[in-house]
């Protein structure tokens, strides 16, 4: 794994993916709430992505989400809640979920060697985990160099 600082949307659209950490949720329309952080960055940018990935969530659970029309991937850090999922958002990060996460966007990146990821660490912001915790989250998945972790 490679280490920057700087924009984590600087290599989109082009010349990279956008990992961005989620919630594991809908609201009565089917979209997924992207309301704080570098969710709502995304849902701004591509107003299409809470209705792709609340769709995906209702699916498929806390799965990997690959959008490749706007070259982003959302990974879950907190868990559904199955009797508000509208209320996902509402939930801490969980480290279990979150290396789960990690794990599915290491195997992606295996497949992928001659594609740009990049990512900031999830949790320690809206998911409320302390921040060397959520550092630690990320160097324990070993991820291959054409991942790139983002700090600010």
């Amino acid at each position: 794994m490679q280490k920057t600082k700087g924009d984590l949307f600087e290599c989109e659209p082009k010349s990279g993916w956008v990992v961005i950490s989620t919630n594991v949720g809908w609201t009565r329309d089917g979209s997924n709430v992207m309301g704080a952080g570098l969710a709502k960055t995304a849902a701004m940018r591509w107003p299409n992505l809470p209705v792709d990935y609340g769709a995906w969530c209702q699916k498929f659970g806390g799965k990997m989400f690959v959008s490749k029309k706007n070259r982003v991937i959302c990974l879950p850090s907190k868990p559904l809640n199955k009797v508000q999922p509208w209320a996902s958002w509402r939930s801490n990060s969980c480290p279990d979920l979150i290396r789960e996460s990690y794990r599915q966007l290491k195997d992606w990146a295996l497949k992928n060697p001659k594609e740009t990821v990049k990512l900031a660490p999830f949790g320690a912001q809206n998911g409320k985990l302390p921040m060397d915790m959520a550092l630690k989250l990320v160097e324990d998945a070993c991820f291959p160099d054409n991942v790139v972790l983002v700090l600010r």
